[in-house]
């Protein structure tokens, strides 16, 4: 009788053990996968460390200070900039990231106001983002419909940032955006 208490014991106790072995294992990994979750800004900070960059200014006072092997198309109120990874190539629709820059406070093309439309924001310093990143199932055979929409106050007016594309097979990748976003400033013209 002592002998089948104790074998009972020690089963019950062995299932406790694995129990919480199981529990610290749940636990680890949902820390583990929060804490490596890394963002698409530090994706784009990555991928263009070191990279000589280059410096254009357009006549509006828009600066952008990007990687030396980026093209750029400037027109009458912005830049586009084509990526020239591979992954962002293979998209439908252009892959483009339009940075330009509007008159006025509040940016009237991206909705009024703008912070119902652009619920998150980034710190860059002393600069604050608002943006707003989707992907949504378009419905059909191409995949999904990713945008990133993004500005920012500056004196006399905002900059606006753009990039929508669809996708059949990966996940977003706005890493260009923020490597856009970061080496673009404003200095008004007098």
């Amino acid at each position: 009788m002592k002998h089948t208490k104790m074998l009972r014991e020690a089963k019950f106790s062995h299932l406790n053990k694995n129990r919480l072995i199981v529990i610290f294992l749940i636990i680890a990994a949902t820390i583990h996968g929060g804490c490596m979750r890394t963002s698409q800004l530090e994706l784009s900070r990555q991928q263009y460390l070191g990279k000589p960059r280059k410096e254009l200014v357009h006549p509006n006072g828009l600066r952008l200070r990007i990687a030396e092997g980026l093209p750029v198309e400037q027109d009458s109120d912005s830049f586009s900039i084509e990526p020239q990874d591979e992954a962002e190539k293979r998209v439908r629709g252009s892959a483009r990231v339009y940075v330009g820059f509007r008159t006025g406070q509040t940016p009237p093309l991206l909705g009024e106001p703008p912070a119902n439309d652009f619920p998150l924001e980034q710190r860059l310093g002393e600069r604050i983002i608002h943006y707003r990143e989707t992907g949504e199932d378009s419905g059909g055979s191409g995949g999904k419909d990713y945008e990133f929409v993004a500005w920012e106050a500056v004196a006399d007016g905002y900059i606006f940032y753009d990039k929508g594309y669809q996708q059949k097979y990966g996940q977003k990748d706005f890493r260009l955006c923020w490597h856009v976003i970061e080496g673009t400033s404003y200095e008004p013209q007098r």
